[in-house]
């Protein structure tokens, strides 16, 4: 993980859901998702795919599909990794994430 001084997080309460903006990169693009869920429960990171795909990012035949399980029910989910994510000054490489067709 590698840190950037110049960063902080900025943490936004819906109600009692703590929410945060993420920095994600793929190839040689980057995307700023603005109010996802910080879900400290959560086994994975879950992020929309219609915004991924604005970075080119889609299901393909070879990506593995699970079934996650949450409060909310049961979702289908295709799991890709995201060479960063970062959330203010951390970023995390070769990210496992999973992403709603």
């Amino acid at each position: 993980m590698v840190r950037d001084p110049t960063r902080r997080v900025k943490l936004r309460l819906d109600g009692r859901l703590p929410f945060v903006t993420i920095d994600v990169g793929w190839e040689h693009s980057s995307l700023t998702l603005d109010s996802v869920l910080l879900d400290t429960g959560s086994a994975s990171t879950v992020l929309s795919a219609d915004r991924l795909s604005t970075l080119g990012i889609k299901l393909e035949p070879e990506d593995p599909i699970h079934r996650i399980v949450g409060t909310g029910g049961g979702e289908l989910v295709y799991c890709k990794r995201l060479p960063w994510v970062a959330l203010g000054d951390c970023r995390a490489r070769d990210v496992p994430v999973r992403s709603v067709p």
